[in-house]
């Protein structure tokens, strides 16, 4: 079914939507852009008021076979926050539940920013793990969505690590949440997943894994979905061609670097997890380990520096020592000697 048309051609507001819905240049212009080169207008911006209004976006997408772009801050690269229809805007789904520490996780909207999960998870001695130079404008979203890395992710992985759980509503208009661990839900969207894309996704998946790679935006996450089985790794990373998310849970890690130091002491417990920050005697005694790094390493290699610069500054202004040796040697009574500079002499006479 079309979707229904106003007088002037453009789309109509969706039955029982309560958020903002706008067709004109101005708004749409304003969506056609993210953080990469790309530019496509869309036909109309939505702008939910909560995960109901995006339930009810969605089912009137489905019905009159509209393309829904979802987007949170749009400070992606690689062009995924914009397309043809309707941009979906989830910023204003910001809300943060408390921090649970015992259990060093929150659930937040899909429009809250990173830094300010950050911010809560940091008043129970908590951070989150991945850390995009976009950090203080990136949604969270968002960063579930391309499955978004940062500084750390060598050592600590992407985003798709650190997601416990999604709110999602699927194609049709349905919304269930996707928890690791847990059994999946009973929605027609996962039924279907199961019986016909399933089996060949981790057939597929299991070709694909590239060892040692900590990061890959290649497609879906097939080598993940078919090492864990477990749908959160495949929805991570599907920038919106999946579900729409509209609630994610996050864990939250520890100081990296105390855990590095408890699974050097204790290699036969990797899967221990210690939670929360250095105590001020423990950043003492990691500033003093870092200044004897900066001695035994920094120094000689400085020292080895000013020494290479001193002989090759030697060497280079040698010529020109020589020639005022020379002139010094000149009296006034022998204005008829001239200077002589061998290299110079030799090239001469050739």
């Amino acid at each position: 079914m079309s979707a229904p048309l106003a007088l002037d051609g453009t789309l109509k507001v969706p039955d029982g939507f309560r958020g903002i819905f706008r067709t004109d240049a101005p708004a749409c212009a304003v969506y056609s852009e993210s953080a990469g080169i790309a530019r496509i207008i869309p036909d109309a911006v939505a702008v939910p008021v909560d995960a109901d209004d995006v339930v009810t976006l969605v089912r009137w997408a489905a019905q009159h076979v509209v393309p829904l772009v979802p987007r949170g801050s749009a400070s992606s690269m690689a062009n995924g926050a914009v397309g043809p229809g309707v941009a979906l805007d989830l910023s204003r789904l910001d809300w943060i539940d408390a921090v649970d520490a015992a259990l060093a996780s929150v659930t937040c909207g899909p429009g809250a920013l990173r830094d300010a999960v950050d911010a809560a998870a940091r008043r129970h001695g908590l951070r989150f793990a991945v850390d995009p130079s976009s950090g203080a404008f990136c949604t969270m979203g968002g960063m579930a969505a391309a499955n978004a890395a940062g500084a750390r992710s060598v050592k600590l992985g992407a985003t798709r690590a650190w997601v416990r759980g999604l709110d999602c509503v699927f194609a049709d208009g349905t919304r269930a949440w996707v928890r690791r661990g847990e059994p999946q839900p009973k929605v027609e969207a996962l039924r279907a997943f199961n019986a016909e894309v399933s089996r060949d996704a981790m057939e597929r998946g299991a070709k694909l894994a590239h060892a040692g790679v900590r990061k890959e935006s290649s497609g879906y996450a097939l080598a993940d979905y078919a090492r864990s089985g477990d749908l959160v790794d495949i929805l991570v990373g599907s920038e919106g061609t999946l579900a729409v998310f509209v609630g994610i849970t996050h864990v939250h890690l520890r100081h990296e670097l105390q855990q590095e130091k408890w699974e050097r002491s204790h290699a036969g417990q990797p899967g221990f997890v210690l939670h929360g920050t250095y105590s001020d005697p423990e950043i003492d005694d990691i500033s003093g380990e870092l200044a004897q790094l900066s001695l035994l390493y920094a120094l000689p290699v400085a020292l080895f520096t000013v020494g290479l610069g001193y002989v090759l500054a030697r060497r280079a202004f040698a010529p020109v020592t020589d020639m005022n040796r020379q002139l010094q040697a000149i009296g006034a009574h022998s204005l008829d000697q001239r200077v002589k500079l061998h290299d110079a002499d030799a090239e001469f006479r050739s």
